[in-house]
């Protein structure tokens, strides 16, 4: 894990960009970036709509200080995200959601990459169904 404290003052957009820049490099996940207001912003390596994919995370940064993680195409509102492409593999994409996004706090807000939001926990209580029995 490598922290990054010198982004302490950088704005959120700034600081996504940075995330994305890091998530091209996808082999840096678990990096973790100290923002303004202490809100921290970590990359969680989330193959399966794509090899390198990733979502990031901003613990602290919701309302009432609730976690905001940002799932792109991994997760969505109602299930896994999009695997409709050659590189993309549903296993590998419900093990990412499994290993990665619902071990984070039920009340997590999760901005999806297409629809509408949702939290960790309304995901969790409707993923047995699609993560096959759990």
């Amino acid at each position: 894990q490598r922290e990054y404290s010198r982004f302490s003052t950088m704005p959120y957009t700034e600081a996504l960009a940075f995330a994305l820049l890091m998530a091209m490099l996808w082999r840096l996940s678990g990096m973790r970036a100290r923002l303004r207001d202490g809100v921290e912003l970590g990359v969680l390596h989330t193959p399966g709509h794509s090899p390198g994919g990733c979502c990031f995370h901003l613990a602290g940064a919701g309302p009432d200080g609730a976690d905001v993680v940002f799932s792109g195409d991994t997760l969505f509102c109602g299930g896994p995200g999009a695997t409709g492409r050659s590189f993309s593999d549903l296993d590998t994409i419900v093990d990412s959601i499994r290993r990665r996004l619902l071990t984070l706090p039920p009340e997590t807000v999760v901005h999806t990459g297409h629809g509408e939001s949702t939290t960790v926990g309304a995901e969790a209580a409707d993923a047995e169904g699609w993560l096959g029995g759990g």
